[in-house]
C-alpha cells in the first residue's frame, strides 16, 4: 500500500491544480499520506472494522474541491494501480466504484 500511495502523491504533487491542496503552509505531506494509506486500507479491507478517523466530510469541507479536482485525484489512484499491475479488471472496477461513492462526501456542491 505504501508504494501505491507514494505513486499517487508523486503525481498529485506534479499537478499544478492538485498541488495546492497538499502543500499549504503547515501541512505535513507525510502525515496526509499516512492518513490516506490508513483510509484506503480501511475501505479495501474485507473486515467490518469501524473507521475511527475524522469523517470525509469533516476532513474536506474547508477545501474548494470540485468534480474536476476529485476526478483528477481519482485518475491518479487508478493509473497508479494500473502501473503496479496489482489488480485484475474486476478489482480495478471495484476500486473505481468505491472511489466514486466518496464523491458526495468530498466535492463541494453549489447551493441552489
Amino acid at each position: 500500500m505504501k508504494i501505491f500511495i507514494d505513486k499517487i502523491f508523486t503525481k498529485v504533487m506534479d499537478d499544478k491544480a492538485l498541488r495546492p491542496f497538499f502543500s499549504r503552509q503547515g501541512m505535513d505531506l507525510e502525515k496526509i499520506k499516512q492518513h490516506f494509506r490508513l483510509f484506503m486500507t480501511h475501505i479495501t479491507s474485507t473486515t467490518e472494522a469501524e473507521w475511527t478517523g475524522r469523517s470525509l466530510v469533516e476532513t474536506h469541507r474547508h477545501y474548494p474541491i470540485t468534480d474536476e479536482i476529485f476526478d483528477a485525484f481519482n485518475s491518479y489512484c487508478i493509473s497508479s494501480v494500473k502501473e503496479m499491475r496489482k489488480l485484475k479488471i474486476d478489482g480495478l472496477r471495484e476500486m473505481i466504484n468505491m472511489l466514486q461513492q466518496l464523491r458526495d462526501m468530498v466535492v463541494i456542491k453549489d447551493e441552489p
